[in-house]
């Protein structure tokens, strides 16, 4: 930047003179020689990080590279994923990443009052939103600004074709050495162990719902005549359970008479869709005395 001051300062004195109407000797000369014919001396080079901030400022984005360029090595020695590679994710997972904050917004927790912060982050192949919420937040403010390199630690979590991002740890990528890559693995292994927990946890609330579904399924009960009841009447009973498949489980009652002979539980894998339709067809077969539903509680 330096090497444009002379010329700046050339083309203001030249516009001054002008202005005032003042004609150099050397301009009545046809054979002057323009000063900044040649190109002038670089003194001082722009710096790289120094252009490209100028670049977003000017244009909205990079232009001639990076600034996460130089740091490349390093983030393949940090084990840094890609931003780009986070749209193929189909189950939730840990990653440790790279990227520039490109914009943030702060805002206020409703409930507790506490600050907390809204990124957009990118590493130049992908972009994200990326929310730091108030434990974090309030851990270091001080890196969170616009065109901040950071690393950070981020729960990756695919929502209905989407993927949300968590923070659950970050810091100054430009001031990364062995102290802060320990807090990072620290922090890797919280996130991992704290995923794990959440799974185990969904996982037991799933199965408790599903059993709790299955305890309360309507249950199709049918009283059968055991002295008419042939193999073709079972198979034909099968057959009829086939054309109607739901959730709600069977209970087979084998009567004679006022004798109770035994009883036949078909659970909810083989379970029916309990219909008028259905009802009329098992009302109709011959050896079915009864047929009715019931919520099983």
């Amino acid at each position: 930047m330096l090497s444009v001051e002379p010329m700046y300062e050339h083309a203001q004195k030249e516009q001054k003179d002008a202005a005032r109407g003042e004609i150099s000797l050397f301009s009545l000369i046809a054979e002057e020689k323009d000063p900044f014919e040649t190109p002038p001396e670089i003194i001082e080079p722009t710096p790289k990080e120094r252009l490209l901030l100028r670049e977003k400022e000017l244009l909205g984005f990079y232009l001639t590279g990076h600034p996460l360029e130089r740091y490349q090595p390093l983030m393949k020695r940090l084990s840094c994923v890609s931003l780009s590679e986070l749209s193929d994710r189909l189950v939730a997972g840990i990653i440790r990443a790279a990227f520039v904050v490109e914009a943030l917004s702060f805002k206020i927790a409703s409930r507790s009052g506490r600050k907390f912060a809204i990124l957009t982050i990118s590493d130049g192949a992908g972009c994200f939103e990326l929310p730091i919420w108030p434990d974090l937040y309030e851990e270091k403010p001080d890196l969170l600004q616009e065109n901040q390199l950071l690393y950070a630690v981020l729960e990756v979590t695919p929502d209905d074709g989407e993927i949300k991002l968590q923070c659950r740890w970050f810091d100054d990528l430009t001031k990364a050495d062995e102290k802060m890559v320990k807090a990072c693995d620290d922090g890797y292994d919280r996130a991992q162990s704290g995923l794990k927990l959440s799974a185990m946890r969904k996982g037991r609330g799933t199965a408790a719902k599903k059993k709790k579904e299955e305890t309360k399924a309507e249950v199709v009960h049918l009283k059968l005549d055991v002295a008419k009841v042939r193999l073709s009447h079972i198979l034909e009973l099968k057959n009829i359970f086939r054309t109607y498949p739901g959730k709600s489980p069977l209970h087979l009652a084998f009567w004679a008479g006022e004798s109770h002979h035994g009883d036949l539980t078909i659970d909810a894998t083989w379970g029916v869709e309990y219909s008028l339709e259905l009802k009329e067809k098992l009302d109709s077969h011959p050896v079915v005395v009864k047929n009715w539903t019931e919520i099983n509680s």
